[in-house]
């Protein structure tokens, strides 16, 4: 290692702890000259020798004393020889706790490739940066913590918690490549309530035990779950412009809550969504989907993959397809929470039969353009029977002189107005239509029975039923369609 040159700095460090480790005197000399203390045998962060996973085969010459960077950030006037660039640290062990909370640190705080033996609490404390980039902590307690620059965690490993409950940094979180290892179901990341100027990004992060909890956190840009290991992902609240989730290692074993998370765009991809009911989208809003499924069919085996039902996905998963031009997907998803409501909520057989006729006949009001093809069947089942009851005599002229020729020959005088089946069931089917025929042409009250086709008494409980069965689903049918346009 390099000739170590004494300085103001390591004065005062002398005077205040004595006899001082070769790591220590290479951080006060770094600190002054806005280098990095490399405390390894090698200045790159890949090389092996400074792997922290090996820290218990580091020696004294490889270790600071927690109380030292403590001094340094807080002494006013070791604090005033410190460089701008801040406290750079390569490959060292920090044994002690790190206590730094409520500490207003005027410069960087950078450990890469660092063990740290025991917690780091900066509760409350303010620092321009912080970059604990590949290494290795137990716990970090930094509820409140206030960082003007970005905060990188990137490979870090984490054995216990990390917590940042209303954190505000301004500019990002990086995890990429982070590993928290907290065991069972305890949390191993909290961001709750914390404010991110930029984005939080986690991609390639692991924490497959405990619990990733982003509950009400406000990101400017992007949240960006991408190539990650999740077990359980909480972003409950959480505000952002994009939420990233694709390529996801344990989609299988994932569980995914966005209860009343709102972004404006969602980028996912099928192979990464969370098993069937572990999947919680109540109360979750966005605005479009980009460069992913964005059809129906697939978006609704996405809903589908809740646990328990609940109205409000599908419904903002209808308003987003029909914002984007897809009126059909937008009315299928519709369609698909009326099945699932109304397979918990119909008890009665009565519920369930009113359900199946709305489902088939107009779709529950999204295909009211259904009830004109019922209609027109209707309308041609009712000509057959008229056709039928004329055959048969049933039906007869309305004024008299044309009745007393149609009673004696079967049909009526050259100059009287001709029946047709289809024209008088058209007429019942749409009173607005009068062609002429039911003004013409009504039952024949004393016809015989033996001159029908079939019974009188039957055509005549046909002949009501199917004018009847033609007004009562017109009605129903319109007023359906008038309360699906509101």
């Amino acid at each position: 290692m390099d000739k170590l040159e004494s300085n103001d700095l390591q004065s005062l460090a002398n005077a205040r702890f004595g006899e001082l480790w070769e790591a220590e005197l290479r951080l006060l000399q770094a600190a002054t000259k806005a280098e990095t203390a490399r405390c390894g045998p090698s200045p790159h962060i890949g090389d092996p020798g400074n792997d922290p996973s090996k820290a218990e085969l580091w020696g004294d010459e490889r270790t600071i004393r927690a109380d030292l960077i403590i001094w340094l950030c807080l002494d006013l006037e070791a604090s005033k020889k410190i460089d701008p660039a801040g406290i750079q640290v390569l490959g060292a062990k920090i044994v002690g706790r790190v206590t730094l909370f409520f500490a207003d640190i005027r410069f960087p705080l950078l450990f890469q490739c660092c063990y740290f033996a025991n917690d780091i609490d900066l509760k409350f404390a303010s620092v321009p940066a912080l970059n604990l980039a590949g290494t290795w902590i137990h716990l970090l307690i930094a509820d409140g913590l206030h960082v003007r620059g970005d905060v990188s965690l990137d490979g870090l490993v984490s054995i216990g918690e990390v917590r940042l409950l209303d954190a505000q940094i301004g500019a990002s979180l990086t995890c990429l490549q982070a590993t928290f290892q907290a065991s069972g179901n305890s949390v191993a990341l909290a961001l709750d309530r914390a404010e991110i100027k930029s984005s939080i990004l986690l991609s390639g992060a692991r924490s497959a035990h405990g619990e990733t909890r982003l509950a009400s956190v406000k990101v400017g840009q992007q949240i960006i779950c991408d190539s990650g290991e999740f077990r359980n992902l909480n972003l409950q609240g959480a505000k952002a412009e994009s939420f990233i989730w694709r390529n996801v290692r344990n989609a299988a074993q994932s569980r995914l809550d966005l209860i009343n998370a709102s972004v404006d765009v969602v980028l996912d991809d099928q192979a990464s969504w969370p098993e069937g009911g572990n999947l919680f989208l109540d109360g979750f809003t966005y605005n479009r989907f980009l460069s992913c499924a964005t059809d129906a069919k697939h978006r609704m085996e996405w809903l589908n993959r809740q646990g328990d039902f609940k109205p409000q996905p599908y419904l903002q998963l209808s308003k987003v397809l029909r914002d984007i031009g897809d009126e059909r997907g937008a009315r299928l998803v519709v369609v698909e929470m009326e099945n699932r409501s109304r397979a918990i909520n119909d008890r009665k057989w009565f519920q369930r039969l009113a359900s199946r006729i709305l489902k088939v006949t107009i779709g529950y009001g999204q295909f009211s353009s259904r009830a004109l093809k019922w209609m027109a069947l209707l309308t041609l089942i009712g000509a057959v029977f008229f056709g039928c009851g004329y055959l048969g005599g049933a039906l007869a002229p309305t004024e008299e002189k044309a009745y007393e020729v149609f009673a004696q020959r079967g049909y009526p005088p050259d100059y009287y107005s001709q029946f047709n089946p289809l024209v008088y069931s058209i007429e019942h089917s749409f009173p607005l239509v009068n062609l002429g025929v039911k003004d013409h042409w009504a039952p024949n009250h004393a016809v015989q029975s033996d001159r029908l086709l079939f019974h009188w008494r039957i055509f005549r409980w046909l002949h009501g039923a199917t004018i009847w069965n033609i007004h009562i689903f017109r009605w129903n049918a319109s007023v359906v369609a008038t309360l699906a346009l509101v």
